[in-house]
């Protein structure tokens, strides 16, 4: 994998981070009872997340914190290691022989 791609693929990492941070965010505020059930019951709809019941938001088995937001845990993001340096100078170079080279 080129130093290219691992950038790539941090970035996106980066981003689907970014975006469950605030999918949790979105639905402590679904599932919060002080604002309006309806417009609160749209969103979720909207969205396609579980809409809020009476006590404010449903059971959800993998969420046993008190005032959590039923989304499930979000792992920490992975660390990478740039890629190890060449060992060979035509590896250095970025050239490889395949074959008798032309004149």
């Amino acid at each position: 994998m080129t130093a290219q791609h691992h950038r790539d693929l941090r970035a996106a990492e980066d981003e689907l981070q970014h975006l469950r941070t605030r999918l949790a965010a979105v639905a402590q505020w679904i599932h919060n009872p002080v604002w309006d059930r309806d417009a609160r019951t749209a969103l979720a709809q909207t969205l396609g997340l579980p809409v809020p019941t009476k006590e404010g938001r449903p059971p959800c088995p993998a969420d046993t914190s008190p005032g959590g937001t039923g989304a499930p845990p979000t792992p920490e993001p992975a660390t990478y290691a740039e890629p190890a340096a060449p060992t060979s100078d035509l590896a250095a170079a970025g050239t490889a022989t395949t074959g008798p080279s032309a004149p």
